[in-house]
């Protein structure tokens, strides 16, 4: 049941294309783009804007998202780091008065350095930079950080943007009323990923040898049915070499009874002679028999 649910929950994470087309509606409306319009440069997208502007779960809209640039309609790149974003307020100029008027040493320099670090980019637009390399500029937490740009936000000095994991995505192509891919190509490339998803539950089900499993996939030839090193081949033998308890009675019971050779206890349990041998390595190992090469026989312990 366990495996049901988690088909069901990946498999749902594997939006159709009536999904794939209202991201891709909520996706141009957030970036102001009108019907024919191009998205002349990559920006970064609100993934909450996106959830509220589709009603959609996060993790859905990062699937749609990456299906779409999969399938060619937008370029993304996810944000492996938090980033900060800042856009001054103020002027180079007026900047630089300020931080010469405040009394406050540890806010002058805090201003200072984040000067230093996002001008000129930061002028008229929105600057980012990892917060990684921002708090070790400053050698502050980001606790620290957001706090000193919350105080210079309310003081009309600049304005922020604080990135978790939002991506950046460029449309590839101006805006269209329509998906600019056929539904078939998007079913058929959610048919292909539940495919996929199919054979790695088979392979971690699966009762034959693993290596046989994955190299038969990717269509390798005359692939050897067993490659004695894996899990299930290594089960497969150790059930192979695990005695059967009712052999194991039955030769206590002769042995118990009278010594015996292998051929006495072949002959008088009527079973594989091979399974009888597996069977009196195993009380051998335990100490339940003894056996004597000069007779040839198994005796009690």
């Amino acid at each position: 049941s366990d495996i049901k649910q988690a088909q069901k929950r990946v498999g749902d994470s594997y939006p159709d294309y009536e999904t794939l087309f209202k991201t891709y509606t909520a996706l141009a409306d957030s970036l102001r783009l009108a019907v024919g319009s191009e998205h002349p440069e990559s920006e970064m997208v609100s993934i909450s804007s996106l959830t509220t502007r589709t009603g959609f779960h996060s993790k859905t809209l990062r699937s749609a998202l990456r299906i779409l640039s999969r399938l060619g309609v937008i370029e993304m790149n996810e944000l492996a780091e938090p980033t900060i974003g800042i856009q001054f307020c103020m002027s180079r100029d007026a900047l630089v008065d300020l931080i010469g008027g405040y009394a406050n040493e540890a806010k002058a320099n805090f201003v200072d350095q984040l000067v230093r670090l996002y001008l000129p980019e930061a002028s008229h637009e929105y600057h980012y930079l990892t917060a990684d390399k921002v708090i070790t500029k400053l050698e502050i937490t980001y606790n620290g950080l957001i706090k000193g740009l919350e105080v210079l936000k309310s003081e009309g000095v600049l304005d922020y943007r604080s990135q978790t994991d939002d991506p950046i995505v460029h449309l590839i192509e101006p805006r269209s009323t329509k998906l600019p891919v056929s539904r078939q190509d998007a079913e058929h490339f959610r048919e292909i990923q539940l495919d996929k998803l199919d054979k790695m539950i088979g392979y971690a089900k699966t009762r034959q040898c693993r290596s046989y499993y994955i190299r038969s996939y990717f269509g390798e030839k005359n692939v050897p049915a067993r490659c004695e090193m894996c899990d299930r081949c290594l089960a497969s033998l150790q059930n192979k070499n695990t005695p059967d308890p009712k052999t194991l009675a039955l030769l206590m019971d002769f042995i118990h009874k009278n010594p015996s050779s292998l051929i006495d206890l072949v002959a008088n349990t009527q079973h594989d002679e091979n399974k009888v041998k597996i069977a009196l390595k195993w009380l051998v190992q335990q100490n339940k028999v003894t056996y004597n090469r000069k007779d040839s026989l198994f005796r009690p312990k």
